[in-house]
């Protein structure tokens, strides 16, 4: 795993300028109300977001069946999207586009390491990553995380992996 987010890493400078098409607006993660407004916008684009079936998405894909997906009103052309809450139907993070989605299954693999092989308790793991990370209880979600938060999470499980073995 680390090996692709390396490489990634090394590669981030060709990717915006490939999709710079859409640049991301500048600014700290998102914070989403406590109670959710139904007002959902592309950090793209700026153009509001549409609750649709996720089948519009995945297609029929059977994990998939029945669950919901904000998905920018410019889609295709703004391949921005991410799934929703399925009793609150707000979005699980913020839209993603093709890399920034890449970006959070890497930062979820390296993570979900630290609780799934690294003896931590999935509690004990979120505080680490607060701690880490300089983030709040709120902010300490991979799914609110843009790509730079993503780097710096992976950076930081690694560093974490390196100083275990030593």
């Amino acid at each position: 795993m680390g090996d692709i987010a390396d490489y990634l890493l090394e590669q981030e400078e060709n990717f915006n300028c490939f999709l710079g098409v859409f640049p991301r607006r500048r600014g700290r993660i998102p914070k989403f109300p406590p109670k959710f407004t139904g007002k959902v916008f592309c950090d793209y684009c700026g153009a509001k977001a549409e609750l649709k079936d996720s089948s519009e998405i995945y297609g029929n894909a059977e994990w998939a069946r029945g669950k919901k997906v904000w998905v920018c009103s410019r889609y295709p052309e703004c391949d921005a999207y991410v799934g929703a809450h399925s009793a609150t139907q707000a979005p699980l993070g913020r839209l993603a586009d093709p890399m920034l989605r890449q970006w959070k299954k890497m930062a979820h693999v390296e993570f979900d390491a630290l609780w799934k092989e690294m003896g931590m308790e999935r509690g004990e793991a979120y505080e680490w990553m607060q701690n880490n990370l300089n983030l709040s209880p709120e902010e300490a979600h991979i799914g609110k995380f843009d790509v730079e938060m993503c780097q710096s999470l992976i950076r930081a499980v690694q560093e974490y992996r390196r100083n275990k073995r030593n």
